[in-house]
C-alpha cells in the first residue's frame, strides 16, 4: 500500500472513531442480521477482508471503525520506512488478523504468530480469502517465548467476550486471587529456535500484544535482536508483568534500544486532531520513554545505532 492510501485509511478510521453513535449503531445492526457466533466477513479499511465474530471485542471494533488500533500500524509503518526496514515483520500475538492483513500491504512478508485455535482460524481464514496464504502471509499455530512448552493459558476468563485479552500462567498470584482460571494449554516456541527453523534470514521489524509475555517473547528472541536490531513496538502493561520484574526484563532484552510513545496530544483523538489529519495528512510526535513506566498499547522500541531519524530532534520525533 502507498504511502498515501494508507493515510487515508486512517483518516477514515479516525472520523469513524470520532462519529462513535453511527460506528455502534452500524456494528450493532450487523451483529443483528449476523448468525450468532459464525463469522462475518468484514471490510478493513485498507479494502481487505476481514473474518471477524460481530459480538467479540475486536471484531465490534473492526465493524465500527474499519480497524483496530490502527494507530499502531500506521506509526510503525512510518517508523520502517525511516529506518529502511520493510522485509519481514513477525506478528507475535496476531489474534484473527486485524494488523497482519494491513501489515501484509506494507512488508514483503509477515510471519504471524497465534496458538489460540479460535482466533487463529479466523486469522488463516482471511488469510486465504485475500489470497496471501503462502505468499505474503505466514500462519503459524504457536506462540513466541523464552521455553518450547505447552503453557498454561487463561482464556476469556480476564475479560469474558473477549478473544484478544488472554494470558500464560507466570507465577501471577493476584491473578488467581481474582478468580482467573487458567483453562487450557498452548504451545509456544523459543524465538530464536523458531526463526532458525523457518528459514527467516533477517527481521526487520516485530510487533508483540501478548497480554503480559512480552518480556519472555523477547527474551527468546535474544539472538534474533543482537543480530538484525529491527524495529519493535510491544504493548507495556505493568500491571500485567511488574510482579515479574517485567519492565527490567525488557529493558534487558532490548539493550541498546531507546523507547517511544505518542506524546498525550498525538494520543488526544478530538475533532482538531481529525480536521487537522484531513487537511495536511496524518501526524504523530513520539517522544522518549524513559525509563518504561506507564501504560501504552504500544511502545516502539528503535535501535541507538539507527538514531536519529529523520524528523527526530533531541527525544522528539515528528511523523508527518
Amino acid at each position: 500500500m502507498a504511502q498515501g492510501g494508507l493515510d487515508r485509511a486512517l483518516n477514515r478510521y479516525l472520523a469513524r472513531r470520532l462519529l462513535a453513535p453511527v460506528s455502534r449503531l452500524r456494528q450493532a445492526r450487523i451483529a443483528a442480521r449476523a448468525a450468532p457466533g459464525r463469522p462475518y466477513g468484514a471490510m478493513l479499511a485498507n479494502g481487505r477482508t476481514l473474518f471477524v465474530l460481530p459480538d467479540e471485542f475486536v471484531g465490534k471494533r473492526v465493524l465500527r471503525h474499519g480497524a483496530f488500533e490502527f494507530e499502531v500500524v500506521w506509526i510503525i509503518d512510518r517508523l520502517a520506512r525511516a529506518l529502511g526496514r520493510r522485509g519481514t515483520l513477525l506478528d507475535i500475538g496476531a489474534n484473527i488478523g486485524s494488523h497482519t492483513l494491513i501489515y501484509a500491504d506494507l512488508f514483503d512478508a509477515v510471519h504471524a504468530f497465534e496458538p489460540m485455535p479460535v482466533t487463529r482460524g479466523l486469522l488463516a481464514r482471511s488469510v486465504a480469502e485475500n489470497g496471501l496464504a503462502h505468499v505474503h502471509v505466514h500462519v503459524h499455530g504457536f506462540g513466541l517465548s523464552n521455553v518450547t512448552a505447552e503453557l498454561p493459558y487463561a482464556a476469556e476468563s480476564f475479560a469474558p467476550g473477549n478473544l484478544s485479552f488472554g494470558s500464560f500462567y507466570d507465577g501471577n498470584a493476584a491473578a488467581l486471587a481474582e478468580g482467573v482460571t487458567y483453562n487450557t494449554t498452548l504451545p509456544v516456541r523459543r524465538g530464536d529456535d523458531a526463526i532458525r527453523d523457518l528459514g527467516i534470514a533477517r527481521v526487520d521489524a516485530i510487533k508483540i500484544d501478548v497480554d503480559g509475555h512480552e518480556p519472555e517473547a523477547l527474551e527468546g528472541l535474544a539472538e534474533t535482536l543482537v543480530r538484525d536490531r529491527p524495529l519493535v513496538a510491544f504493548e507495556l502493561k505493568p500491571e500485567l508483568i511488574d510482579h515479574k520484574d517485567g519492565r527490567a526484563r525488557l529493558a534487558t532484552a532490548l539493550d541498546g534500544y531507546d523507547f517511544f510513545v505518542p506524546t498525550r496530544a498525538s494520543r488526544w483523538q478530538g475533532y482538531f486532531v481529525i480536521l487537522a489529519s484531513y487537511l495536511f495528512g496524518p501526524r504523530f510526535r513520539l517522544e522518549k520513554l524513559s525509563p518504561l513506566s506507564g501504560s501504552y498499547m504500544a511502545v516502539y522500541g528503535l535501535p541507538r545505532e539507527a538514531l536519529p531519524l529523520p524528523g527526530q530532534s533531541g527525544d522528539l520525533i515528528k511523523l508527518y
